[in-house]
């Protein structure tokens, strides 16, 4: 009965963590019709993370742009219009930096360039303590009084 009165006086708490799911990563990899059972077809080579997709559109943008300033290779050029945003996309998916996905790093950056010197603590802003002069006294208390006689005798 003395182990039952025991392990009622305890207290146990249940605390659960559900970091993994907000750090799970959003992807894109398969398209649904909608309509019925039907499983969809999935994109090659996916999935792919909405940042890797950018990646792809924004390095192709830029290659139709500037196409007059490197495209005199011939079929070459149809090779590079492919191969170069398929790359950057694959790298872009394994590129970690502290951690974290390449925009959320220079979304941090950025923030910590235009940020101001002082931080933050329970939403105010930290103040410096003013400066201001310490007035204090010390005592050393020493185990051995003979060592002042010996240092004496040096003086002298």
């Amino acid at each position: 009965m003395a182990d039952g009165a025991k392990q009622n006086d305890q207290t146990f708490e249940v605390c659960r963590s559900y970091t993994f799911a907000r750090k799970y990563p959003k992807l894109i990899g398969r398209i649904r019709s909608g309509i019925g059972d039907d499983k969809g077809w999935t994109i090659p080579g996916g999935p792919y993370s909405p940042l890797q997709i950018g990646t792809f559109v924004v390095t192709l943008i830029i290659l139709i742009w500037t196409r007059s300033l490197w495209a005199h290779f011939g079929p070459i050029n149809l090779v590079i219009y492919i191969s170069l945003p398929v790359g950057l996309g694959f790298v872009v998916r394994h590129l970690q930096i502290e951690n974290r996905p390449p925009y959320r790093f220079l979304i941090g950056f950025v923030k910590y360039l235009t940020g101001r010197n002082r931080g933050v603590r329970n939403g105010r802003r930290v103040q410096e303590p003013r400066p201001h002069t310490v007035r204090m006294r010390t005592l050393v208390r020493i185990e051995h009084p003979d060592i002042y006689a010996a240092i004496d005798e040096v003086r002298q």
